[in-house]
């Protein structure tokens, strides 16, 4: 079995040849609470649930689809708001050459995801997309979309190097109600990796670069998102009993350009601070039970570019997370899994206390 570590547009995925049809999903459920030491307190509530297929056509042909539904709640802007929809449908068809080195792809987002939100849904729009939250869903409809990929690797001794790209083709859609010809942009994406088995396992080692094109309202320049480059290096680890993971990832996000005195500027302040996130886990396995993990996470947001006292200012975030999971197979084709996490930490220089928890479901058959 070969693995690649190839790009889809919105997550770096491994393809995994020779694996039977499968299906698997999740019910994922978070809750925030926030309090500001200017008074200004609030909720923030989110369902998720994922569905993932995967379907192998021939030895050398595969189909992955994915969709999802989401619902969100939050009281921020002092009235009970929330977002309750589909998410975006994504069907990709993946194709290997050259001994299952080379893998090319076309993939299809279709616009199921909830579009045109009323005008008091937008601060909770805007809200689910924080970098100090890690909620799963953090939008909804994006419209119509093509994306084409390709991806080659060579594997020499113990490792296994690749590269990847992508290429992302969007369209014309209604984020919000009476906002009927909004595109977010096209977007270019390379990135490279490298895999190699050790004694205990494997380590992984890669790097990811985005281009924005400029997003567009009724055919003029609105706003253009600087690009991301993203970087992360991690292990996993087997030893008898005990299993585990860990690792770290990196965001480095430059300027964006956006619309001043109808001329598109790029600033000369970072929008966003870079973020960077610890994970692991360490799980036990237990003969004919199951496997149970601790779970340890780590997220820190360092503050934008802008100057303190500015009103785009935004400041460091700092967030932990401690939890424990649950999987057990129930037969060779069906898993289950759940899990418990909780949150604590401080948003923009602690300004703000952030804590809540979260609650997983997993469900995973083999067909």
């Amino acid at each position: 079995m070969l693995v690649f570590v190839l790009l889809t547009c919105n997550a770096v995925a491994q393809i995994n040849y020779g694996d039977p049809p499968s299906i698997s999903s999740r019910l994922v459920y978070q809750t925030w609470s926030v309090k500001s030491t200017s008074g200004t307190d609030y909720n923030l509530d989110q369902w998720y649930f994922p569905v993932y297929g995967y379907l192998p056509i021939e030895e050398d042909w595969e189909v992955r689809v994915t969709t999802a539904s989401a619902g969100s709640r939050s009281d921020s802007s002092g009235n009970q708001v929330s977002i309750t929809g589909l998410n975006d449908t994504r069907i990709s068809a993946l194709h290997s050459l050259l001994d299952k080195s080379l893998l090319i792809g076309i993939g299809l987002n279709i616009p199921t995801g909830k579009t045109k939100l009323d005008p008091e849904q937008l601060p909770l729009g805007r809200l689910l997309t924080a970098d100090f939250f890690d909620l799963p869903a953090k939008r909804y409809g994006e419209g119509l979309g093509l994306y084409l990929e390709g991806a080659f690797a060579h594997q020499f001794a113990k490792s296994l190097a690749g590269i990847a790209m992508g290429y992302l083709l969007s369209t014309s859609y209604s984020p919000v109600t009476d906002v009927d010809d909004y595109n977010a942009g096209n977007r270019f994406t390379i990135s490279g990796n490298l895999m190699r088995s050790h004694s205990y396992g494997r380590a992984y080692l890669y790097i990811r670069y985005n281009i924005y094109a400029t997003s567009k309202q009724n055919g003029f320049d609105v706003h253009k998102t600087g690009a991301i480059t993203e970087m992360a290096v991690g292990t996993s680890l087997a030893i008898d009993e005990f299993e585990g993971s860990g690792g770290l990832r990196l965001l480095l996000r430059q300027a964006d350009s956006r619309l001043v005195d109808g001329v598109l500027r790029q600033f000369e302040q970072n929008n966003y601070g870079s973020d960077l996130r610890f994970f692991s886990s360490l799980g036990y396995r237990m003969e004919d039970i199951g496997k149970a993990s601790i779970l340890i996470d780590y997220k820190k947001v360092a503050s934008n570019g802008f100057s303190q006292g500015n009103d785009e200012y935004v400041g460091e975030s700092n967030l932990f997370s401690v939890g424990i999971q649950f999987e057990r197979a129930v037969n060779t084709r069906f898993l289950l899994g759940a899990s418990i996490k909780a949150h604590s930490g401080s948003g923009d220089d602690g300004n703000l206390d952030l804590s809540g928890y979260e609650v997983s479901l997993i469900a995973r058959a083999s067909l």
